[in-house]
């Protein structure tokens, strides 16, 4: 895998997307990972969160939910989610999502959250929906 490609955070509800296999934008995502034409960056809090909704709010297994966050580390890029953050966002969870794009040095944070999309970027760091990664990279999306 190459190292070289745009640095997202995918937000704990693409993730949750992907564990259903519910969205072709998702699908795609992991593909240019694994291609090489994004790094994901990942995090704890998002790790634990993940792991969190898939159980309690999803009913999914432990060892299945376990197994799916084994291949999120696999193809994403570990990193703190504290750092400082100048702008609150609206909610509070956001913030580590946030702090994981900073500390990741990501270039875009794709998510379906209204109040982070509502942000439009933070710094230098877009913040989009996944349906905008296909205008981004339109010879993968089709």
């Amino acid at each position: 895998m190459q190292d070289s490609g745009i640095r997202i955070v995918l937000d704990t509800n693409i993730l949750i997307a992907a564990a259903f296999a519910r969205s072709p934008y998702v699908e795609e995502i992991i593909n240019l990972a694994l291609t090489g034409h994004v790094r994901i960056i990942i995090s704890p809090f998002i790790l634990k969160e993940l792991q969190r909704k898939l159980v309690d709010k999803f009913r999914y297994e432990e060892p299945q939910v376990m197994k799916f966050i084994e291949g999120v580390k696999k193809v994403g890029t570990l990193v703190s989610d504290t750092a400082t953050v100048t702008t609150r966002p609206a909610n509070p969870q956001d913030y580590p999502i946030i702090a994981t794009a900073v500390n990741g040095k990501a270039q875009l944070i794709v998510t379906k959250d209204r109040a982070l999309l509502r942000l439009k970027k933070y710094e230098e760091i877009g913040i989009v929906d996944p349906s905008t990664l296909r205008h981004i990279f339109p010879k993968f999306f089709t």
